[in-house]
């Protein structure tokens, strides 16, 4: 069955926890908020701890430094200024889940980083060279089809080809963004059906209804999404059936 992950540790109080440990029986991989845009030390260990519990894959989910805007707003700060910023990030996070006893098994740059990544080949590289530098080898997760995804295939950098269940996509594959209408999906019948068209390497519908090709290898739900727990529920009972 495909690997489903979920961006948690955004919401550090107890109902941010409660809200994503009931995600994670679904899950196969969750990727941690380390300081970035959202998290701290005390909620990077809980979530890690909780997620251990479910045996689910950990993940870093850094992001600009920029907690005021959510990490959702492009920051135009020299290269290493961010990569300074990313390596403490990851680092926190990997320490932490090293005292625990388990690892990162990858790095999912988060919100406006995930989306610059996706379409600026300089920002891949960049994003490459610092996880390199803090474990080498450790994959890096991103928009499937993007071009951090055809970086990651011609340097032979591990690369883990994400779609999402719950946003819409354009027709050159790329997510629409946020601000648009229609961008984030709360019906369960369409989540599901986006999911098993991946899962079967079948195009997926774009906004405006054409086709898109995507491989994938994980598909995430966001944990602030509207009824997250009800269509990731969905999602898991329909793959489930579909591989029978």
């Amino acid at each position: 069955m495909i690997d489903l992950n979920c961006d948690m540790g955004e919401q550090p109080d107890s109902d941010g926890y409660l809200r994503d440990e009931s995600l994670m029986p679904y899950l196969g991989s969750c990727s941690i908020a380390c300081g970035g845009h959202a998290g701290d030390a005390e909620s990077m260990r809980i979530t890690a701890d909780n997620a251990i519990k479910y045996n689910l894959r950990l993940g870093a989910h850094p992001s600009y430094p920029d907690p005021e805007h959510f990490g959702r707003r492009a920051l135009a700060i020299e290269s290493e200024v961010l990569s300074s910023s990313l390596i403490e990030q990851i680092s926190a996070l990997k320490a932490i889940v090293e005292d625990l006893g388990s690892k990162l098994s990858y790095v999912k740059p988060h919100g406006a980083l995930y989306n610059a990544a996706a379409s600026d080949p300089r920002l891949g590289h960049l994003l490459v060279e610092t996880v390199q530098a803090i474990q080498p080898d450790l994959p890096l997760m991103g928009l499937a089809g993007s071009e951090i995804h055809a970086l990651c295939l011609q340097l032979g950098y591990p690369f883990i080809a994400e779609g999402f269940a719950d946003r819409a996509y354009q027709p050159d594959g790329h997510l629409v963004p946020r601000s648009q209408a229609g961008a984030v999906h709360s019906d369960i019948a369409l989540v599901v059906n986006q999911v098993i068209q991946m899962a079967n390497k079948h195009p997926v519908d774009s906004l405006c209804g054409h086709k898109v090709e995507l491989a994938v290898e994980s598909i995430c739900v966001h944990s602030d999404t509207q009824n997250a727990e009800a269509m990731l529920k969905a999602i898991q009972a329909a793959l489930t059936a579909d591989a029978r």
